[in-house]
């Protein structure tokens, strides 16, 4: 009687012990599928991150936009009011458009050089305005009219098309980011599926087969004391 109650005490021992690695296999898994989750939220906001420098862009673009307009505003002011005024807002707009361009490169995932040429542009550019500005300030606001125009019209087509470039460089970078990232945590969580799912059926075999022997053990003591 006391050998079958101490038999017991070990069937329900290793019965409770591998209760117990179920129990903390189950938590790793839970523990593996949140760190997964973790990744596929880091890896959605490392996604939204080239759409900020998208957006500072399109930013760039306006301001461009906007200094042009108020370039030809320049050329065709009749009085020194209106000529400075829309000197001063093309100045602020140009400092707007570097810190931007800053942003962008500082952001940037990718290849950097075609910023910094697009950077380049838009200094250069800078040439352009001031020649513009001291001809209208001088009262040669004909020979102003033309250069913008002309050379300085050109030059903002050239840089737009750059922004345009950058944009859907960070776009398709994006986008492809996001499905590498997808793919891998989509693999890595199969692999822990899989893992999890065998080591499940092996410890249960592993249960059955070490219960069955107490079992078998037990009897065949009861079989021999009769």
């Amino acid at each position: 009687m006391v050998l079958n109650m101490t038999n017991r005490v070990k069937y329900w021992r290793l019965a409770g012990g591998f209760v117990i690695i179920i129990a903390m296999m189950m938590v790793l898994g839970i523990f593996s599928f949140q760190k997964t989750l973790s990744l596929s939220n880091l890896t959605t906001r490392l996604h939204e991150h080239p759409f900020a420098v998208s957006n500072a862009v399109r930013d760039v673009n306006l301001d461009i936009i906007s200094m042009h307009r108020y370039l030809k505003d320049v050329a065709l002011s009749r009085n020194s009011d209106d000529l400075e005024a829309a000197i001063v807002k093309i100045r602020e707009e140009e400092i707007d458009v570097y810190e931007d361009l800053d942003f962008i490169i500082s952001r940037f995932l990718g290849n950097k050089s075609r910023i910094i040429e697009a950077r380049k542009a838009f200094s250069h550019w800078g040439n352009i305005r001031a020649e513009v500005i001291s001809l209208a300030r001088a009262g040669k606001y004909d020979e102003a009219a033309r250069i913008t125009k002309g050379k300085g019209a050109k030059h903002v087509i050239l840089m737009m098309g750059q922004m345009d470039g950058l944009i859907n460089f960070a776009n398709n970078k994006a986008a492809e980011f996001l499905k590498n990232s997808k793919d891998q945590n989509a693999e890595f969580q199969q692999m822990i599926a899989l893992l999890l799912i065998g080591a499940f059926v092996m410890s249960g075999l592993i249960a059955i087969f070490i219960i069955s022997s107490v079992r078998n053990a037990d009897a065949k003591r009861n079989w021999a004391e009769m």
